[in-house]
């Protein structure tokens, strides 16, 4: 099924269109095993991995070493290269195959397929695909953010955060799955807010689309987890950085974002909200 983009995407139709059918077809990957039966293993972290995710997996590193054969892929399911292999890499796919694993134990349905180009530390091109309802996002960067759905004729639309009102109650999204004794904190410094909880990196895409105002992180998260729905969301206006104001920065040693980060729609929300901080954020996921 092809899509119409918009003039903006031009320059890279080619990559997006490959972007889109790869996300499709691990999100079928991914469907075949969903409510049926499926192999659970756990990882050193004591976080869960299932033939679905191994499935999305194998999906999405073979169509990309085929596409583009001369970038590398960085895989959460893969064997992940040495920083020193790494680290003079000009760009390399960055992927999670599945994220939202517990959400897809639960049958929630909050769960997606990230897929990010990462150049020079940064995302450029990116897709967040929901296999369940066929909904997914895509950004360029300086291009804008689209959210698209699987029916026919539908035209992509483009995704701008809305600007914050005075009288505005805020909506935070917090995970479903990780609760966070610092996030508790926080939450009880913001007057009159009303918590959102997801799944995944549905939690970007809510700031991205309008449903939410602010994300606030403070443990370790691998850029995996980040990298795709990063740009979809700042593509949309929204303001991310850690807690001390500095933007992400991708293809560190340990492929993770340290102390966390905080996503809003405001400038003025994002500087207070920083300064609320926890002097010592946790690093357990």
């Amino acid at each position: 099924m092809s899509i119409a983009w918009p003039e903006a995407l031009s320059p890279w139709q080619t990559e997006v269109n490959a972007l889109v059918a790869v996300a499709r077809d691990a999100g079928r990957a991914i469907l075949r095993y969903y409510g049926q039966d499926y192999r659970l293993d756990y990882k050193s972290d004591d976080s869960p991995v299932t033939s679905a995710d191994q499935a999305a997996h194998q999906v999405i590193t073979e169509t990309l070493a085929a596409r583009f054969p001369d970038i590398p892929i960085i895989s959460e399911e893969g064997a992940l290269p040495p920083y020193e292999t790494r680290r003079d890499w000009p760009r390399f796919w960055l992927v999670d195959p599945l994220d939202g694993t517990r959400e897809f134990i639960s049958g929630s349905g909050e769960f997606t397929v990230n897929i990010a180009l990462i150049e020079q530390g940064a995302p450029i091109r990116t897709i967040v695909y929901v296999p369940l309802t066929e909904v997914g996002y895509v950004a360029a960067r300086g291009a804008g953010a689209y959210r698209f759905t699987g029916e026919v004729g539908a035209s992509p639309r483009r995704l701008q955060a809305p600007a914050l009102r005075d009288d505005q109650r805020l909506r935070v999204t917090v995970s479903r799955s990780h609760p966070d004794a610092n996030l508790q904190n926080l939450l009880a410094t913001i007057p009159n807010h009303e918590q959102v909880q997801a799944g995944s990196t549905l939690k970007f895409c809510f700031l991205a689309e309008g449903s939410a105002e602010v994300y606030p992180r403070f443990h370790a998260l691998a850029e995996w987890d980040v990298a795709a729905a990063h740009l979809v969301a700042s593509e949309s206006g929204v303001l991310i950085s850690n807690w001390q104001g500095d933007p992400l920065q991708y293809n560190s040693p340990n492929l993770k974002l340290d102390g966390g980060f905080l996503a809003t729609t405001d400038s003025a929300l994002h500087q207070w909200l920083c300064n609320k901080r926890p002097q010592a954020p946790t690093d357990s996921k």
